[in-house]
């Protein structure tokens, strides 16, 4: 009996222990619920994830910590859209995030602030070795995935946000509440990226569909398309309700902008308009490529436009490691075109053979052709302050063959409506030339011999060219901001004949 009496307490108490439990969880079941909810929630979000040991490649931390330098640059600046396991071609997983980010810190790299692009942009160099890591949309892999790892390297980054999608589709976009939490963190910047405009929407009554930012919209209800006023008044509501939203939760007003699909010229004359409308409301506009390696040129800064470079699930961490040597500034005073086959170009940008030999390029066009090559483009594309010196030979009396010399070469050409500040420098055997953006300047004549020396001051200000020691002839550049000018060295001939030598450059310096 007594042990049925324990039994039966034991029973008893346990039976009112857990009637406590219920009453407590019904009389208060906001918390309960809450409580179990956040806990699940924080395992959800904080996930960190370390690079596991022995991921990251020594020989490709020794690569990244050996690239090139220079003052002389343009930010490098790379984009990711979301960390995550999900199919997407755009979404890196979070263990290659991690490694690439690891590689970064441990090659020395400087991860830059929004703050630092401004800088740039007024006219401060950037921090050698340094990249602006980006991330468009606000997907939840950045709060979930990214964050943990830029903690624990010490690193920074910027998001740019859809902010109508912001606590969207859950769990894809990030909440307004972590939106906050990375701002407050110092490790964030937050941006904009349209505020309900990542969107196509329809441009026919065959429901063809276009970027809503590019596009007139077809109106179905009226059977036509909007007018060049709607479109612009479309566009400009988006975006200044992005920019009202960022102001609306407590966050500082954005001003760069990422341009959605990177989609930025108008399909038609009615939406031209769409730059200057971004330009109103935004200090700078940022495209990216998923193929090409970028970095920003002077004609980009014209036109308000800053370059990035895709970073998607295919891109290896060797790869990445390419993209960034490969985007890599060479310093003026450092480099050696005549010793270095690499990295030349032809006139449309593609890599293109050159004849060296001894520090000498030569060049032999066709009869009645013009050959151009450019060295490193994308390399040189923030060259400001410079001087270059060289001979140039291959000229004979009575012969129209001609040798050139452009500085300040941009690496893309000008968007509509920009002038390149380039200065195009034409040798013959009797005169020599000066020409800036198709503007042709008088013929200096020169003594007529086979070969010429030439000496080419580049500052921001202006571009100063000596020939066989003659009085300099000054050209002033008239950038329209500040790093609207800047770019490299093209070298290109022009053959008149078959009996015309080949042109021949020698003895070249750049300091």
């Amino acid at each position: 009996m007594r042990h049925r009496r324990h039994r039966k307490s034991y029973s008893m108490a346990l039976t009112a222990v857990s009637a406590s439990l219920v009453a407590a969880y019904l009389a208060a079941p906001s918390y309960w619920q809450w409580h179990r909810a956040e806990e699940r929630q924080q395992r959800l979000e904080i996930v960190q994830v370390d690079t596991p040991s022995g991921a990251v490649d020594r020989r490709l931390v020794r690569e990244l910590r050996d690239a090139t330098v220079s003052s002389q640059s343009a930010p490098i600046i790379i984009t990711y859209h979301d960390i995550g396991y999900n199919e997407s071609p755009y979404t890196v997983s979070p263990e290659r995030f991690a490694t690439q980010m690891q590689l970064i810190h441990d090659a020395g790299w400087t991860t830059l602030t929004i703050d630092q692009l401004d800088g740039w942009l007024d006219g401060d160099p950037l921090p050698p070795h340094s990249v602006l890591v980006t991330f468009d949309d606000g997907a939840k892999g950045v709060w979930r995935y990214a964050d943990p790892v830029l903690e624990r390297l010490g690193m920074h980054a910027a998001v740019f946000l859809i902010t109508g999608f912001v606590g969207t589709h859950q769990p894809y976009y990030m909440t307004w509440d972590e939106i906050g939490r990375l701002h407050s963190s110092g490790r964030w910047d937050v941006q904009a990226h349209t505020h309900l405009g990542h969107v196509e929407v329809p441009v026919d009554a065959a429901g063809n569909q276009a970027p809503f930012l590019t596009s007139l919209q077809w109106l179905a209800d009226q059977s036509r398309k909007e007018t060049q006023q709607e479109y612009q008044r479309r566009v400009l509501q988006d975006l200044s309700e992005c920019k009202r939203q960022f102001r609306a939760h407590g966050l500082p007003e954005p001003s760069y902008f990422a341009y959605p699909f990177s989609a930025h010229e108008g399909e038609s004359e009615e939406t031209e308009p769409l730059q200057e409308i971004v330009t109103s409301l935004y200090r700078m506009a940022l495209l990216d490529d998923a193929l090409e390696i970028r970095t920003s040129s002077s004609s980009d800064v014209q036109a308000g436009m800053i370059q990035r470079m895709d970073i998607v699930a295919a891109t290896s961490t060797d790869l990445l490691v390419d993209k960034l040597e490969q985007a890599s500034p060479i310093d003026p005073k450092a480099s050696r075109p005549f010793a270095d086959p690499t990295g030349w170009v032809d006139g449309t940008n593609n890599p293109a053979p050159v004849d060296l030999d001894a520090d000498t390029l030569q060049i032999n066009p066709d009869p009645g052709e013009e050959v151009i090559r450019t060295y490193a483009p994308i390399r040189s594309t923030m060259w400001t302050d410079y001087t270059i010196e060289f001979d140039v030979s291959g000229f004979a009396p009575e012969d129209w063959t001609t040798a050139g010399v452009t500085v300040l070469k941009p690496s893309r050409a000008p968007f509509d409506g920009n002038v390149s500040q380039q200065v195009d420098v034409r040798i013959r055997g009797n005169a020599f030339g000066i020409g800036r953006s198709s503007k042709e300047f008088a013929d200096h004549p020169l003594q007529q011999e086979n070969s010429h020396h030439v000496v080419i001051d580049v500052t921001p200000q202006q571009v100063t060219v000596g020939v066989d020691g003659d009085t300099p002839q000054v050209i002033h550049l008239e950038g329209n901001r500040s790093r609207g000018v800047g770019g490299g060295v093209s070298f290109w001939a022009y053959r008149q004949s078959e009996a015309s030598p080949p042109i021949v450059f020698s003895n070249l310096t750049i300091r």
